[in-house]
């Protein structure tokens, strides 16, 4: 591809770029009440999975900071231990309790601030291409018309911050790609790399870029192919064997200490029956598809990925490409994760970055389409409505979502969190294992008496019987949170009362 003219990329603008992104991402901030929750604890949809990871953090604090020896508050697992995603997020969070001390919103923070530098630099990616600053601006702002975007980017989870990593590392790639520096495609993969690493499915990245380039070579029958693909292709082959070596390092993990606490194998479409698929598709398309985006979000994705195959020779075809090829990784992923797309609305996140790239090759078709000035005007008209109508109707959905952050999950632990007392104060050992009970989630309780243990899930199962065999475990303390008279007299039958508050009792174990 023909070299690019360098966009204006002065201390000027890159100064005015930076107040004016500050400017835009401090009004989003208060106009999708996030200064409200930004101090808030874990709630709402996905409680589990908001406190497992918090759970890493603060057993890196408790425990010494041994960077490959994750663990978790639930004694399930042999001596807690358990892995998931790179948990080098985890691991800063941890460290900055030493200054904070253990503080919640600590890892939301720096989520947020990953996922925030991630738009900037989608911002960056569409005026290098575009040479247009409005419409890169639009373009970035896309993300925040998405329920699921706005809900996970201030969160526990890591998938927003991925999502940062990845799209700063496209930014470098384009920079490298278009000629503005062959060294850009170092930063670009390390980048790549540290969202993959966080996030295994976003290695769909530079996976793509590989397969791009290889293509080309092929294609082009032995001509030189532009820039330095030696340079590129060691770059992508050690981005894949580091995360390869990760994922291999947290199986064999959590197979040496029987950790059942996450699914780390693909959940493929043709291995469910038909009737679950429909189940799963039902979800996708009724109930969570109204928070990935806002209809009329969805709408102009549709219309300028069409655009790009009718109108195929007025739009970049080497975006189009690379797009096409993501798209293609992406499909790929939801049919082997088919399964997972019922309950986990944050997995969407990942066609992200692909949708993006799919936006921005389709409003530089529309540009080359409409090149006339009143035609520019109508098509940022057009863009400024659907984006500024897209995310009030994300605000909505998104209060929504806080306004119901008590629900089955996330019950115990709320009701821990609330009417905790000072457990120092009941003799009850730093180091003293306890039971959650009644507890859907595996770390929400114990995280927030910031005490290893187990928890019991069902009142059913609450029985004098299970509390002597997990006594046997080790346990010394029974914690139940819930007002039933049934399953409090459970308790007093195993042991003494050593507090009771409105929704919460103690008992130690005899």
């Amino acid at each position: 591809m023909n070299r690019f003219p360098e966009p204006a990329t002065n201390k000027y603008w890159t100064v005015t770029e930076i107040l004016a992104a500050l400017v835009v991402f401090s009004a989003l901030f208060f106009f999708l009440d996030m200064d409200r929750m930004i101090f808030s604890g874990p709630g709402g949809i996905h409680f589990m999975r908001q406190t497992d990871s918090l759970s890493f953090t603060v057993t890196y604090y408790n425990e010494g900071f041994h960077f490959f020896r994750p663990e978790l508050f639930n004694l399930k697992n042999t001596d807690a231990r358990a892995a998931c995603e790179f948990p080098l997020i985890y691991y800063i969070t941890a460290l900055i309790y030493l200054i904070t001390g253990v503080n919640f919103s600590v890892l939301k923070i720096l989520n947020f601030l990953i996922a925030i530098t991630g738009i900037f630099f989608t911002y960056k990616t569409a005026v290098l291409i575009l040479k247009d600053r409005i419409l890169a601006i639009f373009t970035a702002l896309i993300p925040f018309s998405s329920t699921v975007f706005n809900y996970y980017a201030l969160n526990y989870l890591p998938d927003t911050s991925a999502f940062g990593f990845i799209m700063t590392g496209w930014y470098f790639f384009f920079r490298y790609y278009y000629g503005y520096g062959k060294r850009n495609i170092i930063p670009g993969f390390i980048f790549f790399c540290l969202g993959s690493l966080i996030k295994v499915t976003y290695l769909i990245n530079p996976l793509a870029i590989l397969f791009f380039y290889l293509l080309k070579a092929v294609t082009q029958r032995g001509k030189t192919v532009p820039g330095q693909t030696i340079t590129l292709a060691i770059a992508g082959l050690v981005t894949t064997i580091a995360v390869v070596a990760w994922n291999i390092y947290m199986i064999m993990y959590n197979r040496s200490y029987e950790s059942i606490s996450f699914n780390t194998t693909a959940m493929p479409i043709w291995k469910i029956s038909s009737d679950e698929i429909a189940i799963v598709w039902d979800h996708f398309t009724n109930y969570w598809y109204s928070s990935y985006f806002a209809k009329p979000v969805f709408t102009l994705l549709y219309i300028v990925f069409a655009l790009q195959l009718i109108f195929i020779k007025k739009t970049n075809l080497s975006l189009l490409l690379l797009s096409s090829i993501l798209l293609a990784g992406c499909m790929a992923f939801f049919i082997l994760f088919y399964s997972q797309f019922r309950d986990h609305d944050y997995y969407f996140l990942t066609f992200f970055p692909m949708l993006l790239l799919v936006l921005i090759n389709g409003i530089g078709t529309l540009k080359n389409l409409l090149p006339g000035k009143i035609p520019q005007y109508i098509i940022k008209l057009a863009f400024l409505i659907v984006i500024l109508s897209g995310i009030n109707y994300a605000s909505s959905k998104l209060k929504s979502r806080y306004a119901n952050s008590r629900d089955d999950y996330s019950k115990a632990g709320l009701i821990i969190q609330q009417d905790r007392p000072d457990l120092n104060s009941l003799g009850i050992d730093r180091n003293a294992k306890l039971i959650v009970a009644p507890d859907l989630t595996q770390n929400g309780g114990l995280l927030m008496i910031d005490r290893k243990g187990w928890n019991i899930e069902r009142t059913g199962e609450i029985t004098t019987e299970r509390i002597k065999h997990l006594k046997k475990e080790g346990a010394e303390y029974l914690l139940l949170a819930t007002d039933e008279k049934e399953i409090l007299e459970t308790g007093y039958k195993s042991g003494e009362i050593i507090y009771t508050g409105k929704e919460l009792s103690i008992f130690r174990l005899e």
